[in-house]
Parts: C-alpha cells; sequence; structure tokens
C-alpha cells in the first residue's frame, strides 16, 4: 500500500510536471512566433517607403525579400534572381484577398521552413506585393537553447516531487498504522474507508471466532495426544515433524525438537518412514509392522493423511508391546509349570497307590506309601490353594475387605507360628517392631509375612539368624527381613518373583516349596501399592524391604 500511494503521488506530479513543461514550450513557440511577425511587419512598413532603393539593393537586409506583382511574377528577390511564377503561394493569395497575410510554410526555394509576411503596397502607381520572410530555425534554435535550462527546471522539481510524495504517503500511511481491528471503526482516519473498515471488522470478529474454536481443538488435541499411553509422530508430506507427544520422546530422545523425520538416528525405523512416505501416496491403507526401537519390541502403525485426493502426510503411532510379548511368554510359561508341577506330585500319588493296590508293596513298607501319597496330596492341596490366591489377586481382588491393621500384630503371630520350625533348624530370630497401621487386608497381610519369613527359614543355615525390623519413617513404613541364608546369586534376583521360578529346584522340593510364595508376595504388595526391594548376597543372606503407606 506504501508504494502503491507514493507511486501514485509521484508519478501524478511528474506527468503533470511534463505536460507543464511541453505546454511552457509551445507556448514559448507561439510566443517567438507572434514576435518574429510583428518583426517582420514592422520591417516591411519602413521597406514600403525605400522600394526603389531595395531593387537597387542600396539597403542591407538579413531578411529575405520578394517583390511580387499580383500575377504572381517575382520582380525582385534578394536570395534567388531567377524564381518561378508565385501566384500559387498561400501568403501571397492571402495578401490579394486581405491587403496583407502571414504564413508558415516549407520554402522549396531555401529548402526549410519559413515564416512569411506580404503585404500590397504602390509603387509608381501600381499594386505590387511586399513579402518578408524568415527561417522558423531562427525560433527553434532559441527553444533548443533554453532545453538545458528546461531539464535541469524538470530534474530539480523531480526531486522535490520526490520527497513531497514520501511526505505525502507517510501522512496518509501513519494514522492507518495506528488502527487496530479492535477499534478500526471509531478511529478510521477517511470516512472513505469506512465501508472497508465495517467489512475487516466483520471478518475480524468471525476469523476470531474460528481460531478460538481451533485453539480449543488444538489444546483437546494436545492434551489427548500428551496423555496418549502409545507414542504420536506427525509428520507432512515431506517428512517435517508437525507433532510429537511426550511418550514418542521415549522411543526417540529430543523428537520433540527436531525439525524433519531424517534427523532420527535409527536407520531402520527412518528406512521404513521414508518407504511408507513413498508408498502411500497412492495407497489408503494403514501399514502395520514391528520394529525393534531402543532395545524395545515395537508395533508401528502408519495411517496416510489424504484431504481432497491429495496426499498431505502420515500418522505414526508407537506401541510398546515388550510387556505383552513378556506376558504371552510368562503365560505360556506358567500353563507350561502348572501342567509340569500338578503333575508331579500326582504321578507319584497315582504310581504308590497303584503299587498298593496291586499288592506289590510290602506289609512294612505300607506306612511309608501311605505317608508319601499323604505328603504329595498335601502338597498338591497347598499348590492348588497358591495358585488360587495369585488368580484371585490378579483379578484385582474383587470384594477384598480393607480395614486398617496393626503390622506389629500381624508379624508378632505370624512369628508364634513359626517358633517350633526356626527352633528345631536352630535359628534365633530377633525382631525390632513399632505400632504401623496401614489400610489393607488383614489375611493377605499375614499371608505376605508368612512367605517372607517361611522361606527365610527354609533357605536359611543351621545356628543362623532373621532380623525383622518394622520402622515408621514419615509417611513411608519400612517392613524388613534380614537372614543368613543362601542368599540369592545376583542373575537370578530377577526372577525371583515370576511363578514357578525356584533358583535350586531340587533343594525347593526337598524343603516343600512350590515357587509360587514370592510371586504372592509380590501380588499382595502391589495389591497394596506397596514397594519391594531385595538385597541378597550369595552364601551370605538375603533381605527383603517392603514399604507401605503410613495410617497412623
Amino acid at each position: 500500500m506504501h508504494k502503491k500511494i507514493f507511486s501514485a503521488i509521484f508519478l501524478t506530479t511528474t506527468l503533470l510536471l511534463i505536460i507543464a513543461n511541453v505546454m511552457i514550450l509551445l507556448a514559448v513557440e507561439s510566443i517567438l512566433t507572434k514576435q518574429a511577425f510583428i518583426e517582420l511587419k514592422k520591417e516591411a512598413k519602413i521597406l514600403e517607403t525605400n522600394i526603389s532603393n531595395l531593387i537597387e539593393n542600396k539597403i542591407p537586409n538579413t531578411y529575405r525579400i520578394s517583390i511580387i506583382q499580383e500575377n504572381g511574377e517575382v520582380i525582385y528577390d534578394n536570395t534567388n534572381e531567377n524564381l518561378q511564377n508565385h501566384n500559387d503561394r498561400v501568403e501571397i493569395i492571402n495578401a490579394i484577398i486581405n491587403n496583407e497575410a502571414t504564413s508558415i510554410r516549407y520554402s522549396d526555394t531555401m529548402k526549410t521552413n519559413m515564416l512569411y509576411f506580404a503585404k500590397i503596397i504602390n509603387f509608381d502607381d501600381k499594386k505590387i506585393i511586399l513579402r518578408i520572410s524568415q527561417p522558423k530555425k531562427d525560433i527553434e534554435n532559441v527553444i533548443w537553447n533554453l532545453l538545458p535550462y528546461f531539464a535541469f527546471e524538470f530534474i530539480l522539481c523531480s526531486i522535490i516531487c520526490f520527497f513531497i510524495a514520501r511526505m505525502l504517503t507517510k501522512s496518509i500511511i501513519k494514522p492507518l498504522y495506528k488502527l487496530n481491528l479492535e477499534n478500526i471503526i471509531q478511529k478510521i482516519p477517511y470516512t472513505e474507508l469506512k465501508p472497508l473498515a465495517q467489512a475487516l471488522k466483520n471478518e475480524y470478529k468471525l476469523i476470531k471466532n474460528q481460531l478460538k474454536g481451533l485453539k480449543q481443538k488444538q489444546a483437546q488435541m494436545l492434551l489427548l495426544t500428551q496423555n496418549m499411553s502409545d507414542g504420536l509422530v506427525l509428520l507432512n508430506k515431506q517428512g517435517k515433524i508437525l507433532l510429537a507427544n511426550k511418550k514418542a520422546n521415549e522411543y526417540f530422545k529430543n523428537i520433540e525438537k527436531m525439525i524433519n523425520i531424517d534427523e532420527i538416528d535409527d536407520h531402520l525405523f527412518l528406512q521404513q518412514v521414508l518407504l511408507y512416505l513413498n508408498t502411500l501416496k497412492k495407497d489408503n491403507q494403514q501399514q502395520i509392522t514391528t520394529i525393534k526401537i531402543n532395545n524395545k519390541e515395537c508395533e508401528v502403525i502408519f495411517c496416510p493423511i489424504h484431504s481432497k485426493g491429495k496426499f498431505r502426510g502420515i500418522i505414526i503411532i508407537l506401541r510398546d508391546i515388550d510387556a505383552l510379548i513378556l506376558a504371552q511368554n510368562m503365560r505360556k510359561e506358567f500353563s507350561a509349570n502348572v501342567t509340569h508341577e500338578l503333575k508331579t506330585p500326582l504321578t507319584s500319588i497315582i504310581a504308590s497307590s497303584e503299587m498298593i493296590n496291586s499288592n506289590l508293596v510290602r506289609e512294612k513298607d505300607l506306612k511309608i506309601f501311605i505317608e508319601k501319597i499323604e505328603k504329595e496330596a498335601k502338597r498338591l492341596l497347598e499348590m492348588i490353594d497358591e495358585i488360587l490366591k495369585l488368580s484371585f489377586l490378579d483379578e484385582n481382588g474383587v470384594n477384598i475387605t480393607i480395614d486398617k491393621i496393626n503390622l506389629k500384630t500381624i508379624t508378632n503371630s505370624v512369628l508364634d507360628r513359626l517358633q517350633i520350625i526356626a527352633k528345631n533348624k536352630k535359628i534365633t530370630i530377633t525382631s525390632n517392631l513399632d505400632n504401623a497401621y496401614i489400610l489393607g487386608n488383614k489375611q493377605l497381610i499375614e499371608n505376605l509375612i508368612y512367605n517372607l519369613c517361611d522361606n527365610a527359614i527354609k533357605y536359611n543355615k543351621e545356628n543362623g539368624y532373621i532380623k525383622i525390623n518394622l520402622q515408621t519413617q514419615k509417611s513411608n513404613i519400612i517392613f524388613s527381613i534380614k537372614d543368613s541364608g543362601i542368599g540369592i546369586p545376583k542373575e537370578a534376583q530377577k526372577r525371583v518373583f515370576e511363578r514357578f521360578y525356584c533358583v535350586d529346584k531340587s533343594r525347593s522340593k526337598n524343603l516343600g516349596g512350590t515357587g509360587l510364595g514370592l510371586s504372592i508376595v509380590k501380588s499382595v504388595a502391589k495389591y497394596h501399592n506397596a514397594k519391594i526391594e531385595l538385597n541378597s548376597k550369595e552364601n551370605k543372606g538375603s533381605e527383603f524391604k517392603i514399604t507401605f503407606a503410613s495410617q497412623a
């Protein structure tokens, strides 16, 4: 707008300047021509009384002078003696009619444009025509001499016009810069702009409302994407990253700060992205593939975005399926372990029963076989009971009663039950217990403490010790049990909470272990939002710490 206004003012003033100069030049030419005819007329009046001297060339003159009879015959010409009849010349014809005449025309004799003045005079009682002329070039030379002055004047005026145009443009534009769309109608500086201002205000209101709606939708979209459990990356068709949520940052570090997808270091993933950016231009079907990203097994979904028949970009959804694969593997392993663990005691029971039924057992050995059947049956029932407990906890403990319970009371009750077993193994149990209350299920917490204490006794050494502490620290309650047992190898510590996992299967079987005790401990702790810590060294003992939220 600034350029257009400036150009309009400057070009208009320049054009007017050109027109004015042309008009002045034409006026100057006209004035000089009139003045030349006046001078010719004056000269003719002077010569009118000296015709005889003129004919005899006694009067010097700078003009071309001709004396012509009424019939057009040239009596005298100071530039040429042999001239043809002039009865067809305009100034001669008009002079005969009007007594005097002027004309501007091309002269065949002088080979240039001439200014002519002709007048009828009396000489020797005869009427003759006195004609005086001068070249028009004399006037043109004067104008050409004036042209440098006109050029200087034009340049100077053009410069002045330039600065005037700038000043006028600024004064016109300045009030417009102070306007804003909120008060455009009230502060409009020019009434001619009011219809435009009203239209702009209406459009502004419409755009403002639309922008507000878009911002709300954008905020909802961002909130939705940021709270997604899956990683999400939005790319345009050139591979520019338009959006990346926080979860995507777990797969690709600093992806939120990246501009283009080719900045990612994972070449396998980048290869897949570039492939689908090309193939999905014509294909509307989403593509699903599995890729290992950042040591995680991921399911990657590529969804093309098409608008009005044109490919706009792709949405990439990153889903961590490590946990799913692990759960599937654990489920398979659990099923296999359940089958194996249940099959072992059942096989022993069936074999012993068949031998007794077939009278293959001597009478003195009969008691041993019956005790074996009883032992395996109890182990089987114990295993089934623990599997049912785990299944119950896996279903988030539906219909479990939650009360305010005292961990000190429960711990003392468990220790009373296990005191005889510990004494038989010559294991010393010491406890330092504070009164500590939590919200939980008494039976489940008792089961948790029992399993930890039972394991500490089972896998301890003869003449060993068990130290139990229950302390309140700020808003937490820490229950810890430390033993001097066989310990757990470092490589096995991550797996001890898996179902049916035993560090030493033969030892566990001899001790009556099912491999489910620590799994139950983990499930009960998880149900009560407690945290488990394990510190163990092989052949030196183990320490389990469980942190509960206090309910004093």
